[in-house]
């Protein structure tokens, strides 16, 4: 039974790891939601962009696209 316990146990909390991704907490009293594959793209692009002393910022422009920038530190 305990082994039974562990597994479910075990389950949900992948399934909130799966569906967390793209929820991102702010300070700002607000959170934000991407789409996964959104999220998916962006860690893609910074791992294959060099951006040594430069930190990468996502934005929204005015026509409502997810913009990948790297800023100067």
């Amino acid at each position: 039974l305990d082994e039974v316990d562990a597994l479910v146990e075990m389950a949900s909390e992948i399934e909130d790891k799966q569906s967390n991704i793209g929820y991102i907490k702010t300070s700002e009293g607000f959170d934000v939601r991407l789409p996964k594959e959104s999220i998916e793209t962006i860690a893609r692009t910074i791992e294959m962009t060099p951006h040594e002393g430069f930190k990468p910022v996502v934005r929204v422009n005015m026509l409502g696209q997810i913009v990948l920038d790297f800023e100067p530190l």
